[in-house]
C-alpha cells in the first residue's frame, strides 16, 4: 500500500484495519503528515526508514499492534514527535539508541507491554514530560536504576 497522492495531507487515520508491517514507501508521499493514527492493526514489523519522510509528524499511535521490539532506526526521521504511543504491542525488547531520534517528544506511552528491564535511553530523552510503563514486567527497584538517583 503505497499512499502517493494524498501530498498535503496533515492527518491520516488507518486504525482498525489489518495491515501487518509497514514498508519505506508507505508514507514518503506525506510530508506534511502530523498526526498519524495506527492502533489496533496487526503490525508486526516496521522497515528502518519507514518514517524518514515525515519530519511534521507529532503524534504518532502504534498501540495495540503485535510489534514485540523496538529496534534501532525504526523511528529515524520523527525528530519533531510530541507523542507515541506503543502501549498493548507485547514489546519485549527495545534495542539501544533506538530512541535517540525523539528531540522534541513530550509523552511516551509504553503500558502494558512485556518490558522486563528498564534501559538507559528511557531516561535521556530531555524532553520527557511523561513516561508511563505501566502493566510491564518490570522486577528492578530504584537501587538497580542509577539514572533515576
Amino acid at each position: 500500500m503505497v499512499l502517493s497522492p494524498l501530498a498535503r495531507l496533515v492527518i491520516l487515520s488507518l486504525a482498525h484495519n489489518k495491515l501487518t508491517h509497514l514498508d519505506t514507501r508507505m508514507f514518503n508521499q506525506q510530508a506534511h503528515l502530523q498526526v498519524l493514527l495506527l492502533g489496533k492493526n496487526n503490525i508486526q514489523a516496521i522497515e528502518v526508514g519507514t518514517f524518514r519522510s515525515n519530519h511534521h509528524l507529532k503524534f504518532l499511535d502504534l498501540s495495540f499492534n503485535l510489534l514485540q521490539e523496538v529496534k534501532f532506526g525504526m523511528f529515524f526521521g520523527l525528530q519533531r514527535l510530541k507523542g507515541l504511543n506503543l502501549s498493548f504491542c507485547n514489546i519485549h525488547r527495545i534495542d539501544l539508541h533506538s530512541l535517540d531520534a525523539f528531540q522534541e517528544l513530550k509523552v511516551l506511552d509504553l503500558r502494558s507491554n512485556r518490558i522486563h528491564r528498564l534501559i538507559p535511553d528511557l531516561f535521556y530523552i530531555q524532553s520527557l514530560n511523561l513516561l508511563i510503563l505501566a502493566g510491564n514486567l518490570i522486577t528492578a527497584t530504584i537501587s538497580d536504576i542509577p539514572y533515576l538517583s
